[in-house]
Order: C-alpha cells, then structure tokens, then sequence
C-alpha cells in the first residue's frame, strides 16, 4: 500500500504528455510517491472553465473510489497543478468539499488572483470559458478567494517574477500565508539581473569576479520553472522532503531524448484512448 501519492493536474491548453511534465514526475517519483496524472480535454482543448474540470476531477474520484481507498487509505495526498490546473485543484479542495482527503496542495505559476492575460482570450462569444475566469476580478476568481484557503490543508505555490503569462506576476503568489503555507519566488527579476550584469561588469574592471548572467535566470518561465534546481530545493522543503536529488538538468542530449520518447509514448497513449472511444472497447 502507498504511503504518499501525487496527484497532477496540467493547465490551460496542455496536455500531461508535453515534455515539461518529465521532470516533475521524476522528481515524484524518486521521492517516493505515486502520481497520477489527470488529463482534461487534451492539448489546445483544455480551454473551457475550471469549475468543469474540476467537476470532472470529482467525478473521476468517484469512479475509482474503491480502489482509491484501497490503494491510498491513510496515504499522505499531495495534489500537484500547474497553471489554470492549480486553480482547479483550489475550486475541487475548497469547494467541492475535498478538503478532507488532501493533505498539501503545490501549484507552480497559477493565476491565484487572476492574469491580464487572460483578458483578450475571454472577450464574450468568441473567447473560452477558461479565459473568463482566469481574468484578474472574475466571479470564478472571487469565488475561490472570498473564504479564504481550505483549513487542515498546506498550501505552496511556485512562481517566478519573469512568467510572460502571468501579469502582474506577483498575483501567481497565494493571496494569503498562513503558518504552514508559502510562496516560494524562483529566480530573479529582469531588473535584478541587470543590474547583477551592472555590477558585474563593474566589478570586471578591478579583476574581480561577480555575478553576473546566470544559466538559473534563463529558466525562470512559465514552464522553464520545472528545469530549475531552486524550484525543486524549495518544492522538497515544503514536503518536507531530506534528499533533493540529482539537478533536473543532465547532459543535454539525455535530456532531448527522454522528453522526445516522453512526447512519443504519450501520443501514442492518447491515439489509443481515442480507438477504444470510437471502437467502444
């Protein structure tokens, strides 16, 4: 029976197979936890509102319940979101009334109090649902703000002062901290890399060295996150978790290669599921 498992939840518009989800399920599992992915409408179909997929969530928990229980009963319960799936684990917790089976909840770049950029993807008739309530001042942002975060549940999120898809970015931190929660920043801004290249550059003259560009600041994104060590410190603090483990990042041609068969078995994984659907197998 497993002791702890990781359940995953991918965001707007992807897809649990994109290669960025290999080394948060590595990570997982050296860390001795089960995952399980949970996949909603597929890669650019992901779009309609939170509250269905979390919705679908729940109802996906209900169909396995039995062996859930059987399988994870007194199991430590992490739920893992990315994105908008961070704000589907939020809604599924807090109002769906699942507070109870989750321990931790991690979330890396997730709107908590909406983006900007979800504005012109929401505009009436033309935009998707998803979009309208990821906007700063939706009713579904309100919603999962009013009452405050799930009592008996931690909550993390990950993010970064250089995600291009969350603006302002500060609003992917938690909009409240309680003792066991926090936001953890990963990697500097563009002002404070400039001016570590200032002061480098100053410091160049009189034969010294500083620290200027770093190979961390180029992986600082809304999905470049997952390759950056100081994520992954942080993500293993939080858990409480003694040994990191190795860098995400290997040789670089290892790398290309486990997220091309990454890529490649998940494709093939979905072609099947499509066959049984339109076999009925």
């Amino acid at each position: 029976m497993a002791t702890k498992v990781a359940f995953i939840a991918h965001g707007f518009a992807d897809d649990y197979f994109t290669p960025w989800w290999r080394p948060v399920r590595e990570k997982f599992e050296y860390w001795g936890y089960d995952v399980v992915e949970i996949n909603f409408d597929g890669l650019a179909r992901t779009i309609d509102s939170p509250r269905k997929y979390a919705e679908k969530v729940e109802l996906r928990v209900q169909s396995m319940y039995d062996a859930l229980e059987e399988e994870y009963e007194g199991a430590e319960i992490v739920v893992v979101g990315h994105s908008m799936g961070g704000m589907v684990a939020r809604y599924f917790i807090e109002k769906l009334g699942y507070e109870e089976q989750v321990d931790k909840l991690l979330t890396f770049g997730s709107p908590h109090r909406g983006t900007l950029v979800a504005v012109p993807f929401g505009v009436p008739v033309f935009g998707s649902k998803g979009a309208r309530d990821l906007r700063p001042g939706s009713q579904f942002i309100r919603t999962l703000n009013s009452e405050g975060l799930a009592d008996g549940v931690d909550y993390c999120a990950v993010y970064t002062m250089n995600d291009p898809l969350i603006i302002p970015r500060k609003y992917a931190a938690l909009p409240e901290v309680r003792e066991n929660d926090r936001n953890i920043r990963v990697g500097r801004s563009v002002k404070e890399i400039f001016n570590g290249c200032i002061s480098e550059f100053s410091r160049s003259e009189y034969g010294e060295r500083g620290g200027g560009l770093r190979r961390d600041d180029l992986l600082t994104g809304h999905v470049t996150m997952f390759y950056n060590d100081e994520t992954w410190i942080g993500v293993a603090d939080f858990l409480g978790v003694d040994d990191v483990g190795r860098s995400v990042r290997g040789d670089l041609v290892r790398d290309v290669r486990d997220d091309a068969l990454w890529v490649a078995e998940g494709v093939v994984d979905r072609a099947r599921g499509v066959y049984r659907a339109v076999s009925g197998d």
